[in-house]
């Protein structure tokens, strides 16, 4: 999604089901391609009004995976196919011209990789390998540092940039199978959200200085996904949910002193799960992606940050995965598996009706970041 600082990268729960489904097999080269059955209608509309340039997404048809990289507002669109590593996390840097894409494998061997891929030709500039199944991913402010959660070891990862090299695997109390991250204006921490809680960690000394705990868990396969710092607030957002009701929950924390400030339900049904989190920096609203227990259905809500209450609800056709803001933080865009879909931001969170879809037609699951 969106780079840090404001919103992280989230896997979605649809994701995981899809990565522990793929087969597997080696990494092909990256390619210059039409995506085939992906509308492209909207790719002028989508960058009119919004400062997006770029959209990277991807897919796990549950035997291939995909990483979309489209330049808007025409194209062209490249794409990596990769068969034994998925995409799960993904971020741009601050003038778009560099992705970082962090793959995992979730069954044999767990291994991971983090990919720089050049943006202007869509080519694999360089690769570190590593141990895990990959995770959400956030750069510092700087882009000296790339943080990676990974559910498997339970840790997260420090990588420095842009050499790639792996500084240090922070192991994580407190919590289990973290799957979102967000990093602070600082640059110098880094919140990590994940069932049980959210940890603290110190990027410059590479270890955990605090844990706070969240009252629920996961609804799904035992994962917490999605995170949002406000800076302005000094608040984080924090998707869990209440197991007996199934109820999709928001936690809110205050980040100075670590404490729980209240949990907020963003759904309007039993059985649902929230998945992504995005933060505006302009407006005073948190947008939750809901995925309804059908895993086709789903919502996008608006919190607005004044008084913590769920302002509008978006009911959509299909399930939304990761949400982000635009450039200009005046839309708010999820990717479904019809593709990527987006708001204009208006009082109570949205104005008018939903457009879209563009860009990368889904099999099982996807999800995106934008810059300018």
């Amino acid at each position: 999604m969106r780079r840090q600082c404001g919103s992280a990268p989230a896997l979605s729960f649809s994701v995981v089901a899809a990565l522990l489904a793929a087969c597997a097999g080696s990494s092909l080269p990256l390619a210059e391609r039409g995506v085939p059955g992906a509308p492209r209608a909207g790719f002028g509309g989508f960058a009119r009004g919004t400062g997006a340039s770029l959209l990277f997404e991807a897919e796990d048809t549950g035997s291939n995976a995909y990483l979309y990289l489209a330049k808007l507002p025409k194209g062209p669109t490249y794409t990596l196919a990769t068969a034994a590593y998925a995409p799960v996390g993904v971020a741009f840097n601050h003038s778009g011209t560099t992705a970082y894409a962090w793959y995992g494998n979730y069954y044999g061997s767990f291994a991971a990789e983090l990919d720089m891929i050049d943006v202007s030709n869509g080519k694999l500039v360089r690769t570190m390998p590593a141990n895990g199944c990959g995770g959400s991913l956030a750069l510092t402010p700087d882009e000296t540092n790339a943080v990676a959660d990974d559910s498997c070891e339970n840790a997260v990862q420090l990588f420095s940039l842009p050499s790639l090299k792996i500084r240090a695997t922070v192991g994580l109390n407190g919590l289990n199978n973290p799957t979102g991250v967000a990093i602070d204006a600082s640059g110098k921490r880094a919140y990590v959200a994940g069932n049980g809680g959210i940890a603290i960690v110190d990027i410059p000394r590479a270890r955990q200085t605090g844990i706070v705990p969240v009252p629920g868990g996961s609804c799904w396969n035992g994962a917490i996904t999605g995170i949002a710092l406000v800076q302005k607030l000094s608040w984080a957002y924090a998707a869990t949910c209440d197991q007996a009701s199934e109820q999709p929950l928001v936690a809110v924390v205050n980040t100075r002193s670590q404490k729980l400030v209240e949990t907020i339900n963003v759904g309007d049904a039993a059985k649902e799960w929230p998945l992504a989190v995005a933060a505006s920096a302009a407006h005073h609203y948190v947008y939750v992606s809901v995925e309804n227990s059908d895993g086709i259905h789903g919502e996008l809500s608006a919190i607005d940050t004044r008084s913590d209450t769920v302002t509008k609800i978006e009911r959509l056709p299909w399930s939304p995965n990761a949400v982000a803001m635009s450039p200009n933080d005046n839309a708010v865009f999820a990717t479904t598996w019809r593709g990527t879909v987006w708001y204009s931001v208006g009082p109570g969170g949205f104005k008018g009706r939903e457009n879209g879809p563009i860009c990368c037609q889904t099999a099982l699951a996807a999800f995106g970041d934008f810059v300018h």
